[in-house]
């Protein structure tokens, strides 16, 4: 039951404080989406993809202040390229909030260890952090190929989003369904023992 009300106040909170704050923009959020924007830069040039990043003060949204541009080496023009900024909506701040406050609520009344609990919250973390990477990849592959075009546009504001809340909901399914393997493991290791003594 507090699910619902933990989403909705904690949403507006970080509505509120990004848009009354000064000059319509909380540095602070911008962090994470520096860290994210170099992560994906290097996953992208391992990839063979020749990026580089500037931090600037955005012109088109002036109200994410200071944030990194993304460039890509198109050797055909043999140039630097503009792609996109990453903001820090786009970089993923969002949906660690949401799956912050869902796990929290999940494993508070869930019957295991505090430290199991830890440590499903920690895999959890780095699971959906990567797949905003990921996300912003998928971004870049599209926008290098077609440019910021409609589809580009239908991705970024629907089918992104779709994937790391698809991955929030699935999470605790895959802890039950797991704990519950583990269990029938378990039972089923004890009978054997039972058995062969």
């Amino acid at each position: 039951m507090s699910l619902a009300p933990s989403f909705l106040a904690t949403m507006g909170i970080i509505y509120i404080i990004d848009n009354l704050y000064p000059y319509g923009r909380f540095a602070p959020f911008q962090i994470p989406a520096t860290a994210t924007a170099m992560v994906t830069s290097l996953i992208l040039n391992f990839m063979g993809y020749q990026t580089s990043l500037k931090y600037v003060y955005c012109k088109l949204s002036p109200q994410l202040g200071w944030a990194p541009d993304l460039f890509y080496y198109d050797p055909a023009l043999e140039r630097e390229k503009y792609v996109f900024t990453v903001a820090w909506p786009c970089s993923g701040v969002e949906s660690l909030i949401i799956y912050t406050l869902f796990m929290l609520i999940f494993l508070r009344d869930l019957d295991i260890s505090r430290t199991r609990k830890v440590i499903y919250f920690v895999i959890g973390a780095i699971i959906t952090y990567f797949i905003n990477i990921g996300r912003i990849i998928a971004l870049f592959m599209i926008a290098i190929n077609y440019g910021t075009s409609e589809l580009f546009k239908r991705f970024h504001e629907y089918y992104g989003q779709l994937i790391s809340i698809s991955w929030i909901a699935a999470y605790p399914l895959l802890i039950i369904v797991g704990g519950n393997i583990i269990q029938k493991i378990k039972f089923s290791i004890k009978f054997l023992k039972k058995r062969l003594l």
